[in-house]
């Protein structure tokens, strides 16, 4: 894709280099091998310029998900890469990332290989350490939240020095759109309220594209004692409109919001009939303004025939490179909220690991890839103007 007024980053330019050591240089990335004496990177060569970006700097994030492979990987594998946390965060330091969302690994918050500096689970005071010591900040973290995982969760989120801490879907996966399952996650987010408050702690939720479906919450109920039909209402929108507006907070996925405006265009209405409605995904983030705290920075290019298991019409691609209109979306929200109300903005590719990806023709023999993707990335991410 060719360059428009440095707004849109080549695809070919961004996937160009090669695998180990070639990738490294191509990363910008500093020599992390086993002997790396973790020495803070100086960023001024690999941070993008600024100029009139969209994002403030200290609001460009990474959900760590997008570099998993990196920190999971054998140290020594590839002596010339980062692997574990510590070598992580200072390649992506030094690309110009100022924020890293974190996201809890079979029930705990942080898990790298074994064999990396501080184990196989390094806790969070020592992952705050490194944090601090390449002059990045945690921007949100997430797992499950619950009145069983809240105290834990706050005190996460007090270790980490992050104001706000959230979940993945308010309903667990596979997201069921009854009514009575998120009146009970409504309930349970309440209940963990007041706890949050107390701590002057905000939560948020993710959001996937289930829960921006219609809320089954009319008409006779089925023989599992299930409605079948609706009201009009999306679930997640029913969820925000239960739940305390100044304490329970959204992070909204470009990407999922994208693939939900193609599936749920309509419902069956108490009567029976099928009614449409379109769901936009830039007057959601209006809709919500400052209560929208986080997004997950997501780019897709369309689909005519997209690869089995991708849902609607998209597949992922680097950010800033693909047919979404990012751009105009972060415009009028950066527009609306203005600087001082800026959400952290946290760059997500799911395919940014070589070789995953539903069945994507990709490489498995690229193990620069994720971090060199995150560069680019946040080069769109940066390229975006207001």
């Amino acid at each position: 894709m060719a360059d428009d007024a440095g707004r849109r980053f080549s695809r070919r330019k961004a996937l160009g280099a090669g695998a180990g050591a070639a990738g490294a240089l191509a990363l910008g990335l500093p020599n992390l091998g086993c002997g790396s004496d973790g020495g803070q990177t100086d960023a001024a060569d690999t941070a993008p310029n600024d100029g009139a970006a969209l994002i403030p700097p200290d609001r460009r994030g990474i959900q760590l998900y997008t570099v998993r492979d990196a920190i999971g990987r054998p140290p020594g594998d590839y002596p010339t890469l980062p692997t574990g946390f510590r070598q992580v965060f200072e390649a992506l330091a030094g690309s110009g990332y100022g924020t890293i969302e974190g996201f809890n690994d079979e029930g705990v918050p942080f898990r790298q290989h074994p064999d990396s500096e501080g184990g196989a689970v390094p806790s969070p005071r020592l992952v705050k350490r490194w944090l601090d010591e390449y002059g990045l900040k945690a921007g949100g973290h997430y797992g499950r939240i619950n009145p069983a995982t809240i105290d834990a969760t706050l005190r996460l989120a007090e270790t980490l020095d992050t104001p706000i801490i959230g979940s993945v879907d308010p309903i667990p996966w596979p997201c069921s759109n009854q009514k009575d399952d998120w009146d009970r996650a409504i309930d349970e987010w309440n209940q963990c309220t007041p706890k949050a408050q107390a701590a002057g702690i905000r939560l948020y939720a993710h959001a996937h594209w289930r829960p921006w479906d219609f809320l089954r919450d009319s008409g006779k109920r089925d023989a599992k004692g299930e409605y079948e039909r609706c009201s009009g209402v999306r679930s997640m929108d029913y969820w925000l409109a239960n739940t305390d507006p100044n304490w329970v907070t959204l992070e909204l996925d470009t990407y999922w919001a994208y693939v939900a405006r193609d599936l749920y265009k309509s419902y069956t209405a108490p009567d029976g009939s099928t009614r449409s409605a379109e769901f936009d995904p830039i007057a959601t983030a209006l809709k919500y303004g400052k209560r929208v705290t986080f997004f997950h920075a997501k780019d897709g290019v369309r689909a005519a025939t997209p690869p089995q298991g991708f849902e609607g019409n998209w597949v992922w691609t680097t950010f800033n490179t693909g047919d979404m209109p990012l751009e105009e979306l972060f415009r009028q929200v950066m527009t609306k909220n203005g600087s001082a109300y800026a959400p952290y903005v946290n760059i997500e590719q799911d395919n940014a690991v070589a070789g995953e990806g539903h069945g994507l023709a990709e490489p498995f023999s690229d193990p620069a890839k994720s971090l060199r993707d995150a560069q680019s990335d946040l080069e769109g991410l940066v390229a975006m103007r207001g």
